[in-house]
Order: C-alpha cells, then structure tokens, then sequence
C-alpha cells in the first residue's frame, strides 16, 4: 500500500500556499503534481459533476417506459442479473449495493406493472426468484434504441483500453467509496461523542 506523506510534508505543502491555497486535501504522493492536489481536486469536480448528471439518465429511461427511474434501474438490473432461472432479492440487491427491503418494493411495483414476475425460490422457501416478462423484455427492446444512443453520446471518445481501464477503476471506486463512507460515519460520531462529553 502506497504510504501518505508525512503531517511534517503536509504542513509544509500547506504552508506554502497559505494564503492563496487551501491546504491539502490528500496526501498520497501518486495523486500529488509538484505537491499539488490541484489535478486531484479537479478530478473529485468532474466526478461530482458526472455523478449529479447520471441519475437523469435512468429517469429518463423510466419516463418512455411509464415507470420511475428506481424502477427502471431495478428492472434493468434485474434483465442483467436474472440468468436462465431468475434472481433472488438478496443477490439484486448486493449486484445493486442497495438495501434488499428498498428492492422488495421496488420489485413489488414492477410486478404490478407486469415487467416482473416472481416464483418461489426451490432452494430456499422464504425466498423468490424475480425474472422478466414477455412484456419487460419487450419495453426494454423498446427502450434499446433511446438507450444506445443516449450511451453512445456519453461515451464518445473513450477508446477500447480507456473503457477497460475506466472499468477497472470505477470497480476499485466502488469499493474505496464504501471504506471511505465508513471511515467518515466513524469520524463523525467520535467527533460527536467528544462534543457530548
């Protein structure tokens, strides 16, 4: 593991900027220019900016099928994850890093919109299977065209090994923003606790 610099570097960085900069935001030294986390910084923009601009997209998608963009989202991971038998609403739920009774419901309103269907689970009684119907598969054909070409336009220009290296790395994100969001939840109730003593 790549180790982050010392406070005595940081306070150096942050010293010499004093007055004109703000102090370091991040002390790995692979994502510092010149002991600078200006290209760092610039990059968390352009990640905020493209993730406040995403979810138009599935609501987008769910209006011309007359759904919700939740909805949407669920029944197309649903198509993806379903495999020849069905999925379980425990494993949509961890493919989608999502609480399972959020997708129980969300599932539920699609069934009653007929996209979905669900059977018992043979390998597990309490469980169901979730699957798509004639008419799900068919709104989603419906929806490929709008789709692609959506997709198309926002991924235009990125290459096959800038897609796999994108891939590679949004992977790896996933899981650092779960550490990082866990890391912040426990700063933040230790800076709590010590207020409230």
């Amino acid at each position: 593991m790549e180790a982050a610099l010392p406070a005595s570097a940081v306070r150096r960085a942050s010293d010499a900027g004093r007055g004109s900069q703000p102090p370091l935001s991040v002390t790995r030294p692979a994502l510092l220019v010149g002991g600078s986390d200006r290209a760092f910084r610039d990059l968390i923009w352009s990640l905020l900016i493209v993730a406040n601009r995403l979810p138009r997209y599935p609501e987008a998608f769910g209006r011309f099928l007359g759904i919700s963009g939740a909805m949407y989202t669920v029944l197309i991971a649903a198509a993806h994850t379903q495999g020849p038998g069905g999925v379980g609403i425990r494993a949509l739920a961890d493919y989608m890093h999502l609480p399972a009774p959020h997708i129980t419901t969300t599932v539920g309103k699609l069934v009653e919109e007929g996209f979905l269907a669900k059977r018992p689970n043979p390998k597990d009684g309490r469980g169901v299977l979730i699957s798509l119907t004639a008419a799900g598969a068919a709104a989603l054909a419906r929806l490929a065209p709008f789709q692609s070409e959506v997709n198309n336009v926002l991924f235009d220009g990125i290459g096959h090994e800038d897609f796999h290296a994108l891939a590679r790395l949004m992977e790896t994100m996933v899981g650092n923003s779960a550490r990082a969001l866990a890391r912040v939840e426990a700063l933040d109730r230790a800076r709590r606790a010590g207020k409230a003593e």
